[in-house]
């Protein structure tokens, strides 16, 4: 890429109704912004980011989640589970499931009610009230970062349970 008044180009070269390769016109073009499709540049910077929750932080998330799963989805929502790795809170949990698919054997039946479904990953960023949300896709079995509905990659631990129960405890 060269650089011309402080502006980054990109080369092009384009063949002018020829084959030959030295015959190629070369036309400079300034490199495209990227606010024009909606996407903003942003300066390389350090973040603070904690390479674990504290002990206090992770009680309260758990406290906190458990009472608005407890008030908010007692119908829909049988257990919640809650894993700790590093930065990251894990939230599954074990929907109330009435109706199976016909000619599942009690066996298979046992088999599903005992495997928790995967709702959200958060991230610590420091604030116990401002968390990273990745949603759980099972098309590809990935955590992606994703809107919660407050509108914002960062939410509550509780907006970011009741995105993910909306789409996966909600049937």
């Amino acid at each position: 890429m060269a650089r011309r008044r402080g502006l980054p180009l990109l080369t092009l070269r384009f063949l002018i109704d020829t084959t030959s390769v030295s015959e190629a016109e070369e036309v400079r073009y300034p490199e495209p912004k990227m606010k024009q499709w909606g996407l903003a540049v942003v300066r390389r910077q350090w973040v603070f980011m904690p390479k674990a929750i504290p002990d206090k932080v992770r009680q309260d998330f758990e406290r906190r989640l458990r009472k608005h799963v407890s008030e908010e989805w007692k119908e829909h929502c049988g257990e919640l589970v809650i894993r700790f790795r590093g930065r990251f809170a894990y939230v599954d949990a074990f929907p109330i499931r009435q109706d199976f698919t016909e000619g599942l054997t009690e066996e298979e039946k046992a088999r599903v009610e005992a495997t928790p479904t995967k709702l959200c990953r958060l991230e610590y960023t420091g604030d116990p009230e401002s968390w990273l949300y990745a949603f759980y896709k099972y098309s590809d079995e990935r955590y992606e970062p994703c809107i919660s509905f407050s509108g914002s990659f960062y939410c509550t631990p509780e907006e970011g349970f009741d995105t993910s129960a909306n789409v996966y405890l909600r049937y």
